[in-house]
């Protein structure tokens, strides 16, 4: 295997003294030798990221499109090597990994796009005598040097909704990649680099965590972007005081059949939404609530589905369930099963383990809402069926959770859209689309336990500028 996978630090690519192993999230392999910053590293990044900062600021919005467009076709050229990394590093199976990657290039578009597209507003202020003979306007400033966090899995496009916001953004950015993915993000560092970046606008850096975390209370930086889990996202927002701060975490989706829904379209979307990735995304539906109408033939259906889906080695095109990141994921959700089973629970289809940390896609229903398989974030291949009759009973369902992310619901019935719509405590109801569904210039983002502010490109400059006014007289 070639030496270790350089940083990018102060322009530059380079190896250090530290150094960490990769491996195979399906068969233990070794996949890539990474460099990791030390205490010496991290110093110059940050003092790099506040040198290059009033240097961004009054960059032209052409340029820092520029800049997004070389990254959006250097992937696109590194499409496959990105591909296969993410394979290895993540155990995403090919299909999705390949398009994580195509995602990665729309994400780079839509912020080169929107990074010509700051406006402010136009502000009358003559409703008042006061305000006679001024002009008043605003304009979108970058906030300054941004701390950027993804996890693993989705390590390129996470990283993207960082990095290409900031760039857009006028912003330098220092990003921390997941260990167990970081030769993905090394990979993309090459390619900034060959892009031409400024000394200090894009730094990427291998770190442990709890590095990032004393970073994100002490560094020097304006704002935090965090994807991660709830309980460190939540910890790096009471650390971060002053600093703005954007966390996306956990969720435990849920999804409603309505008596009018076309079932068999639902349940091909649903049973996807449910499964892909091993279920590795904050996204994926976790609780699915059926009609008393459709309940038995619906349970049936997805019986039926679940047991054609194709899981094994992520590297086959038709995989759909690849492994879980860690044995100690498996024994988690094995764990959960078990309690649930205990409570009264029964296991449709699934629970089996397979590979080296595989789990067969599961199905439950009669899970106690309680129990942590239900009431917290599986993060697995697991889905949970739930009976409803009335609409209102549903719609409290939903919402008794802790996490409030996304959510779907399968009707044609415009007052059962609107009413949901109002009603539902999540960041984003999709109407006829699983709970999974995202493009990556919506607004994403969910309340209660599931986050604190948004992504989606344009919406994530926002959150990395802020609105400056100016008033003229005469």
């Amino acid at each position: 295997m070639p030496g270790p996978l350089p940083l990018l630090l102060n322009g530059s690519l380079r190896t250090t003294d530290s150094t960490a192993t990769i491996h195979s999230p399906w068969d233990g392999a070794q996949v890539a030798t990474v460099a990791v910053a030390g205490a010496s590293e991290i110093a110059e990044a940050c003092e790099a990221a506040q040198a290059i900062a009033p240097t961004l600021a009054a960059q032209p919005a052409h340029e820092r499109s520029a800049m997004l467009r070389r990254l959006q076709s250097l992937v696109a050229r590194e499409a496959d090597a990105l591909t296969d990394a993410i394979i290895a590093e993540a155990g995403k199976p090919r299909q999705y990994a390949a398009g994580e990657v195509a995602r990665a290039q729309q994400t780079l578009q839509a912020a080169a796009e929107a990074a010509n597209q700051m406006t402010g507003e136009m502000i009358p202020l003559d409703w008042t005598p006061a305000g006679e003979n001024t002009l008043a306007f605003t304009k979108r400033v970058p906030v300054g040097p941004i701390l950027g966090i993804s996890p693993f899995n989705f390590p390129l496009n996470l990283m993207l909704h960082k990095i290409a916001p900031a760039i857009a953004a006028g912003c330098p950015i220092v990003h921390k990649p997941a260990s167990s993915v970081a030769g993905v993000a090394l990979r993309f560092a090459a390619l900034v680099h060959e892009a031409g970046a400024l000394p200090g606008q894009i730094q990427i850096l291998p770190m442990p965590a709890a590095v990032a975390g004393e970073l994100a209370a002490t560094g020097p930086f304006a704002a935090i972007s965090f994807t991660g889990s709830p309980a460190v996202g939540w910890a790096l927002k009471d650390r971060a005081r002053h600093r703005r701060i954007t966390l996306e975490l956990g969720g435990n989706a849920a999804a409603i059949i309505a008596p009018d829904a076309d079932l068999d379209a639902a349940l091909a979307a649903l049973t996807e939404a449910a499964y892909a990735y091993a279920g590795q995304v904050c996204i994926s539906l976790q609780r699915l609530f059926i009609h008393d109408s459709l309940y038995d033939k619906a349970k049936a259906a997805l019986i039926d589905r679940i047991r054609t889906l194709s899981y094994g080695n992520p590297a086959d095109s038709a995989t759909v369930v690849g492994p879980l990141i860690t044995n100690d994921d498996v024994a988690r959700i094995q764990t959960q099963i078990a309690k649930a089973v205990a409570k009264g629970a029964t296991v449709l289809a699934g629970g089996d383990r397979f590979g080296q940390q595989g789990l067969t896609p599961t199905l439950l229903e009669g899970v106690d809402p309680t129990l942590p398989l239900s009431a917290e974030e599986a993060f697995g291949p697991v889905l949970l069926l739930e009976r409803y009759s009335d609409i209102d009973d549903a719609i409290a369902r939903v919402n008794a959770s802790a996490y409030g992310l996304q959510a779907a619901v399968y009707t044609h019935d415009i007052r059962t859209i609107r009413n949901l719509h109002a009603l539902l405590e999540v960041g984003g109801v999709m109407i006829n689309l699983p709970p999974s569904y995202r493009v990556d210039s919506m607004p994403y983002g969910g309340i209660k336990r599931s986050g604190f502010g948004r992504e989606g490109v344009k919406y994530a400059i926002d959150e990395f500028t802020e609105s400056r006014l100016c008033v003229i007289k005469g």
